[in-house]
Parts: structure tokens; C-alpha cells; sequence
């Protein structure tokens, strides 16, 4: 539609073998995938998907991917219509995340399209030796001490740096302030979903 990025889907259903291919047609053309399994689906500010691919690439690229999609929820749609929670995240992984001194998913496709649609595709955090959370469940006191340590080493690279990279003025600049006036006035909407 639109001349939009074959990767970009707005439902579940919509993740078939087909559309895997073109996913890792991206990295090797030579590679052939089996069956895409949804192993899970969470659905909030995003639709949230677990899913094992299996195809006869390297060892190194995953087959256990997260798929973000826009929220099937059309309360959270219309919350969430002005930030625009994915493309941002999208934007993220296409030109920020190089720059980040954490470790982050790797980015498998990622596409944004400008009517808002956006899909991203990254591996499993558990393929990066992270631990998967999940929502709405504390954390315990050595698990809220590794997100202090990773929020300190990820403010301490860009607090108070001239960002001269493009990508990087988006940190600081309008659109910052903008997601955080919105994320402080949507946090309560957003967390009662």
C-alpha cells in the first residue's frame, strides 16, 4: 500500500513464512525459512510478538525473534497516536543504537512508514544473554541494581556532549521535549491499560 516496506504488517496473522523471507532477505539472500511458530502476543501501547524461526542460516542470526507492531488495542491506538511509540523505537535501531554503550538487540528489519504504520524485528534479549521481563512485575533488588548500572553508563555517554550527528540531535532537541511532556501526562492512561 503505498509503496510501503514489504516488511511493514499490522497483525499477527500477518507473520508468515513469506514474509519472514523477506525479513532475512535483508541480511542473505540465500536463505530459506522453514515456519515462523508465535510462541506469544502481548498486546499494550504495542502489539508485542514472540516468535521462533526456523531456516538454514548461520548460527549467528536468530531465531528467536521480537516483533513490534502497532497496538491491536484501538484505546492505546488513539492514546498513543500523537508520539508515535514504534516509529521512534524504529528510529532507534535504524541510527542510534551503535552509538549506545549497552548491549541492544540486534535489529533483524525495521521499517516506518509515514501514515505511522512501523515494524520492528529484532532478536530475543535472552540471545544476548539478557533476561526477559515481564510487564507489570517487580524487579528484584539485584535485577533494579543492573538497570540503575545500565541507565548510569547510558545517561554518562551523552549527558551534557555536543551531538553532532544528526540522529543524535533528536536526543536532546524538540522532539525530545515533546516524548516527555507526552510521556509524563500519558503515563498514568497508558499504565492502566
Amino acid at each position: 500500500m503505498f509503496g510501503q516496506d514489504p516488511i511493514i504488517i499490522r497483525h499477527p496473522r500477518q507473520l508468515t513464512v513469506e514474509w519472514a523471507q523477506k525479513v532475512l532477505a535483508q541480511h542473505l539472500t540465500d536463505i530459506q525459512v522453514a515456519s515462523i511458530i508465535i510462541q506469544n502476543i502481548d498486546i499494550g501501547t504495542t502489539t508485542r510478538i514472540q516468535a521462533l524461526v526456523e531456516h538454514n542460516g548461520p548460527a549467528e542470526l536468530p531465531r528467536r525473534w521480537f516483533i513490534k507492531l502497532p497496538s491491536l488495542s484501538w484505546r492505546a491506538r488513539l492514546i498513543t497516536l500523537l508520539p508515535r511509540l514504534l516509529s521512534t523505537e524504529v528510529h532507534f535501531y535504524q541510527h542510534i543504537a551503535q552509538y549506545v554503550p549497552l548491549v541492544t538487540a540486534q535489529a533483524l528489519g525495521s521499517a516506518s512508514h509515514w501514515l505511522g504504520t512501523s515494524t520492528l524485528v529484532i532478536n530475543h534479549v535472552e540471545e544476548n544473554g539478557g533476561q526477559a521481563g515481564i510487564a507489570g512485575q517487580a524487579l528484584n533488588l539485584e535485577q533494579a541494581k543492573a538497570v540503575i548500572k545500565n541507565l548510569a553508563q547510558l545517561h554518562a555517554r551523552f549527558w551534557n556532549k555536543d551531538l553532532d550527528n544528526e540522529h543524535l540531535r533528536r536526543l536532546k532537541g524538540p522532539t525530545r521535549q515533546l516524548e516527555d511532556v507526552l510521556g509524563s501526562l500519558l503515563a498514568v492512561p497508558l499504565r492502566n491499560l
